[in-house]
């Protein structure tokens, strides 16, 4: 399939997407998502089958989804949404956390899911910067390569995202501010250790 990576960066996370897709056999392209206008533009020159997200802080344009199948690959388990999930799953010592594919909507990550990847968060307080190349990186790759393989079968149908079903536990969180980054030096220290390791990076 002809694939288009859109990304706010070509980190660590979307080189390994590319490679994972080009050794699969799929023509690979990627495109800055500087702008929506440039966003729509690389879309309407590679004519993609399929438009992967692998890292995109930026909201995707109604123009390209609604033209497009695009997927998200969020850092969160099915139904968490906002910008700061690996924030709190950190300092909520969260002792399972996930990834989830999801198709891009209109509403910020409320879209069908394609497919989510589930492992146990580190017992040790993890800086985000270690917990995103590591655990999150390997289920994003993972999901990556079984999004493109899903999009190449006619009659798979992502599920949309329902709060009824028991796999769907994660839930909306506003983005993460710097007030719920201070800390006393009064509290807990592993308390303290969780909230400088989810600034981290």
């Amino acid at each position: 399939m002809r694939i288009l990576l859109l990304c706010s960066a070509f980190n660590g996370l979307t080189q390994r997407s590319w490679l994972a897709l080009r050794r699969e056999g799929h023509e690979v392209s990627v495109e800055l998502a500087v702008s929506e206008q440039a966003m729509v533009e690389a879309a309407e020159l590679a004519k993609p089958d399929l438009v992967i997200c692998p890292f995109l802080k930026e909201r995707v344009p109604a123009a390209l989804w609604q033209g497009h199948r695009t997927v998200i690959i969020h850092p969160g388990p099915p139904g968490d949404r906002g910008p700061s999930s690996l924030d709190w799953a950190i300092v909520d010592a969260e002792p399972e956390w996930g990834v989830t594919a999801l198709q891009a909507v209109e509403e910020m990550d409320a879209g069908p899911i394609w497919g989510y990847r589930m492992f146990a968060m580190p017992a040790e307080p993890p800086r985000k910067s270690a917990l995103y190349n590591g655990p999150v990186a390997d289920a994003a790759v993972e999901l990556v390569v079984e999004v493109a393989g899903k999009a190449a079968d006619a009659s798979f149908v992502p599920v949309p995202l329902d709060y009824r079903s028991p796999e769907v536990w994660g839930r909306l969180r506003r983005a993460m501010r710097h007030a719920d980054r201070e800390f006393s030096w009064s509290e807990p220290s592993e308390d303290i250790v969780r909230r400088v390791r989810a600034a981290d990076g």
